[in-house]
């Protein structure tokens, strides 16, 4: 089964070895790598060795929203893990992050702390503030007035992409609530991302079609009604020129 994740996960592999398909890409994953997916993305692991073992975390797009989001001087280590998915960690950060996990499964465990919402926020924090920390040396300096207006054009045009990719999919429409021209939006969102507006876009409706033929009993016809499609040969166009195959061989490989 595949798994779908709103905005972002972490995963830190502590023995053995996995492959693990993630959006239209494979990731390999060692002892002593941490592994953090940004962004809509569909998992599913291809491979895992017997002795694989490891701890993981998903955040809500919510916490996202609230939190991430709005502390801009973050942004340039957020989109750096975007590009670069898989960390290797020395002995002294492995030992770190395990230690942070079991300090927040503790607390996440602990319901009846009259505070427990806001200090798991705090220890998340922590936790993404250490992480950014340590990307410092492959994360140069962004200037204000380039990259910094970037990271906000681009988390605005992602957050509404991601309310309203059901029935928006054209790049103009986006532009036009950004006031900003189609072509000034894709520029920046490619070089803030990495992948254009477009691909932006096709990557969340990708995601929600495979989440419902993979994980539901939907027809091909009440998918095609769920997003918003005209009919189901346009659905199954999209979808085949995107991954090469069709709804129903991807539903059935």
């Amino acid at each position: 089964m595949v798994r779908r994740v709103d905005f972002m996960s972490f995963f830190l592999c502590e023995k053995g070895e996995a492959e693990v398909f993630l959006g239209d890409e494979t990731v390999y994953l060692r002892s002593g790598n941490l592994w953090v997916s940004i962004g809509p993305q569909i998992i599913a692991g291809r491979h895992v060795s017997q002795d694989f073992r490891g701890k993981g975390m998903i955040l809500s797009n919510r916490y996202a929203q609230n939190e991430m989001l709005g502390l801009q001087r973050l942004w340039p280590y957020l989109f750096h893990l975007l590009r670069n998915p898989v960390i290797p960690l020395d002995a002294r950060q492995l030992a770190w992050y395990l230690d942070f996990y079991e300090r927040i499964s503790h607390r996440l465990a602990d319901r009846a702390h009259l505070f427990r919402s806001e200090i798991l926020l705090s220890c998340v924090n922590l936790f993404f503030f250490d992480l950014c920390n340590s990307l410092r040396d492959w994360v140069g300096e962004e200037s204000e007035s380039g990259m910094s207006h970037g990271f906000v054009l681009f988390g605005r045009f992602l957050g509404m992409v991601q309310q309203n990719y059901k029935v928006q999919r054209n790049v103009v429409w986006y532009s036009e609530q950004l006031c900003v021209t189609p072509k000034y939006l894709s520029e920046v969102v490619k070089r803030v991302s990495g992948r254009t507006a477009r691909q932006w876009i096709q990557l969340f409706v990708l995601i929600e079609i495979k989440t419902l033929l993979r994980n539901t009993n939907y027809s091909i016809k009440e998918i095609t009604g769920a997003l918003n499609f005209p009919n189901q040969s346009f659905l199954g166009k999209y979808f085949k020129n995107a991954t090469g195959q069709s709804p129903s061989e991807y539903r059935h490989e």
